[in-house]
């Protein structure tokens, strides 16, 4: 079996690609700040912090702002990044392979991201799908792992006695280290699932059984290569969050004086918005590296 693409090769691969193709890269990801635009209006209208801590009567508005917050990060959130997610992997496999989007078409905008924008819809249930098979599996192996535990728990509701406490006690801390090698096992396995259905079409359960077959053999070293590239960026992106913050938080105390409802709304409204901008630039990074060992795998 050929040795894998090293971390650092990986790394700079990806950077290479961000780089070289941010502009396109940053079409498609820069729709995440649908969000921060929702997140601001919603935090306008957001009761204030002494409002919430006192239990005051909320206005019409400040109901609209916990509805709002509350539609953004529950439905909206989840449903936008799958759709990035699918965007972005379509997007990137057309800049790996050199494929773009015959603009004569009318099909989609122009160049691959007018085709992959497009793609994310039409890849959108295949992609949430794949998605809800994985999260069965990982329930399966709490079930598995925790179900002996589960089990005497409701046979010590009819029946006592020591014995049984100490096996439930036994069962338990087994049934969570088992719980949590099957959980870890079966999601690296299937971690690249969704990827299979994004670089070579592969849906339902073909996606997870391509995602076990490439992983096997090599699983640590592919543990290293997802998780080491996601840490540094992450690193990366909280750095920039914590000296944005700081230098705005330093301009809201010189524009807010003394008045500490305004600093935490002022504040409040840079944490929804800053952090998704960040998301916006890290993305693609993510999906660059992971596409990059994807194809990589695809090879040995």
């Amino acid at each position: 079996m050929n040795q894998l693409i090293t971390v650092g090769q990986l790394l700079d691969q990806t950077w290479d690609h961000y780089r070289d193709n941010f502009k396109e890269l940053m079409t498609v990801s820069a729709w995440i700040l649908i969000l921060a635009v929702i997140d601001v209006l919603a935090l306008s209208f957001y009761p204030s912090a002494s409002e919430l801590a006192l239990g005051a009567t909320l206005t019409g508005s400040e109901i609209f702002g916990v509805i709002l917050a509350f539609i953004s990060s529950g439905i909206l959130a989840p449903l936008l990044g799958l759709w990035l997610l699918i965007a972005l992997s379509r997007l990137v496999r057309f800049q790996l392979t050199g494929r773009k989007n015959d603009v004569k078409s009318g099909k989609a905008g122009s160049g691959s991201a007018g085709k992959a924008m497009l793609e994310g819809f039409q890849y959108y249930w295949s992609g949430f799908y794949i998605s809800l098979l994985i999260l069965l599996v990982l329930l399966a192996g709490l079930v598995i792992g925790l179900g002996p535990a589960f089990i005497l728990a409701a046979i010590m509701q009819v029946a006592s006695g020591g014995a049984l406490i100490i096996l439930f006690n036994l069962f338990l801390v087994l049934g969570i280290i088992a719980a949590f090698v099957l959980v870890f096992t079966w999601g690296v396995q299937f971690i690249l699932a969704p990827f299979a259905l994004f670089m070579e079409d592969q849906r339902g359960l073909n996606a997870l059984k391509r995602s076990r077959e490439l992983i096997k053999g090599r699983f640590w070293s592919v543990v290293l290569r997802i998780v080491i590239p996601k840490l540094i960026f992450m690193a990366v992106g909280v750095l920039l969050l914590a000296i944005i913050e700081y230098v705005i938080g330093l301009g809201i105390t010189g524009v807010s004086g003394l008045n500490l409802d305004l600093q935490l709304r002022l504040g409040s409204l840079t944490r929804a918005a800053f952090p998704i901008l960040i998301v916006a630039l890290l993305n693609p990074l993510m999906v660059i590296a992971d596409l990059v060992l994807y194809r990589d795998l695809m090879k040995k």
